[in-house]
């Protein structure tokens, strides 16, 4: 496979759904976190709110560099066009109940346990 998104970024070197694609495959499949990272930024000046980039790179810093600062925002822009994505909502939650351990005071730690209650609010409403 990595051989097939090699070859089609030879051929279209700004492809969204290639650049996205082969960012997916290295941090999914090889946990290339670099690489992966280094196409997903590709992408996203490509195309800069493609929702499934925005989603996937948002879970490399999320999950993958517990870098809850910077995945924040992506999560934002994907919820700001599309307020319903139930993956991006159940990753947020997810998020913020992480970060919400390295609080630096209670009345943080709170918002951020208030604001991922919310998330998951959304999500039943969506999938009750």
């Amino acid at each position: 496979a990595e051989a097939m998104f090699k070859r089609a970024l030879e051929v279209q070197p700004d492809e969204i759904d290639v650049l996205s694609g082969y960012g997916s495959l290295l941090y999914y499949v090889h946990r290339n976190l670099p690489k992966a990272q280094s196409m997903f930024q590709r992408a996203l000046k490509v195309v800069p709110e493609h929702i499934n980039t925005l989603h996937t790179y948002g879970k490399l810093l999320h999950y993958g560099r517990s870098d809850y600062d910077r995945a924040a925002p992506l999560y934002d822009r994907v919820l700001s066009v599309q307020p319903s994505h139930v993956g991006v909502l159940l990753d947020y939650a997810s998020l913020l109940f992480d970060s919400s351990e390295r609080a630096p005071s209670e009345e943080s730690r709170g918002r951020s346990l208030d604001k991922a209650a919310s998330l998951w609010d959304r999500v039943l409403a969506v999938h009750p």
